[in-house]
C-alpha cells in the first residue's frame, strides 16, 4: 500500500516463515499477490482471533489471564536461539542508530551512550521487535504474532525495551500520543507494562537495575528515532535528550 518494493514483502514472508519453524506461533504464510500497480502482499492463513488490546478492552475481568499469557509469549521468544543467517542481528540496526545521533550529539555526550550500546553484544536470541498487544491476536489456539518484519536475533532486553518505548516512552515525550495511538483510556498502557514487568522479573534481586537498563534503551531507541528528522521533532528531541542524561549515570552496560 505504502509501495514497499516486493523485495521487502518477500522478506516479511520469509521471517514469518523463520519464526513459524523456530516453534513461534504465528500465522502460515502462504504466497504473495500482487492487489494493483506496484501494490504487493503476502497471503496468510485465516486465523479466528481478535487482537489482545481488544481482548483486554472488551474482557477486563480476564486480564491476568491475558497478561499471564503475554508474559509467557515473551519468555518464549527470549528462550528461542537460531543462527540462521536470513534473520538479521539487532547490533546493526544499533550502530546505525549511533550514527543518526552522532551527527546531533554533543562529542563527549554522544561518546558515553555509544559506550553503553557498544556493550551490547551479538545474540542468537528471537527478538520480534514491536511486540506491543495491536500485533498479537488472541484466539482458541492461544496467542498468535503478526507483522514479522522487525524479526531479529538480539539480547533479550531489547525486546522489552521496545515495549517499554511504545507502553511509556512516547506518551512521556508526547503526552496523549498512546491513548490516541492504541484507544485506551490514560494510564492504561503504564500500569500494564508495570504489571507485565513483575511478571517477567519481579523476583530478581535487584529489578530497579533491569528497568534502568530497559529505561535507557529504550529512550535511546526513542532519541535516535528523533534524530531522523531533527527538525520535525526538535522539541521532542530536546525533551528525550534530557531524559538519556538523566539515566546515563545509572547504566554502565549490558
Amino acid at each position: 500500500f505504502r509501495g514497499n518494493p516486493i523485495s521487502d514483502i518477500e522478506r516479511e514472508r520469509d521471517l514469518a516463515r523463520e519464526a513459524f519453524i523456530l516453534g513461534i506461533p504465528t500465522a502460515i504464510s502462504f504466497d504473495i499477490v500482487k492487489v494493483k500497480e506496484e501494490c504487493y502482499g503476502v497471503v496468510y492463513e485465516l486465523i479466528d482471533c481478535d487482537s489482545l488490546l481488544s481482548c483486554l478492552l472488551k474482557h477486563p475481568a480476564k486480564y491476568d489471564d491475558y497478561l499471564d499469557a503475554y508474559a509467557s509469549l515473551l519468555k518464549k521468544l527470549g528462550s528461542t536461539k537460531t543462527n540462521n543467517p536470513k534473520i538479521p542481528l539487532l547490533t546493526k540496526d544499533l550502530e546505525y542508530r549511533l550514527g543518526l545521533i552522532e551527527k546531533v550529539l554533543e562529542k563527549d555526550f554522544f561518546a558515553e551512550i555509544a559506550k553503553r550500546i557498544r556493550t551490547i553484544k551479538d545474540d542468537d536470541t528471537l527478538v520480534h521487535g514491536d511486540c506491543h498487544f495491536k500485533n498479537i491476536f488472541y484466539g482458541k489456539d492461544g496467542m498468535i504474532l503478526i507483522d514479522m518484519d522487525t524479526l531479529c536475533r538480539g539480547n533479550p532486553i531489547l525486546e522489552i525495551a521496545n515495549l517499554y518505548r511504545t507502553y511509556v516512552c512516547f506518551d512521556v515525550i508526547t503526552p496523549g500520543n498512546i491513548e490516541e495511538f492504541m484507544g485506551t483510556e490514560p494510564g492504561f498502557t503504564q500500569k500494564f507494562y508495570d504489571d507485565l514487568f513483575q511478571r517477567l522479573y519481579g523476583r530478581e534481586k535487584n529489578p530497579q537495575a533491569i528497568q534502568d537498563k530497559i529505561s535507557f534503551l529504550a529512550y535511546f531507541l526513542l532519541l535516535s528515532h528523533y534524530a531522523h528528522h531533527p527538525d520535525e521533532y526538535a522539541a521532542e528531541f530536546a525533551k528525550t535528550k534530557q531524559i538519556v542524561e538523566e539515566l546515563l549515570p545509572r547504566v554502565e552496560g549490558y
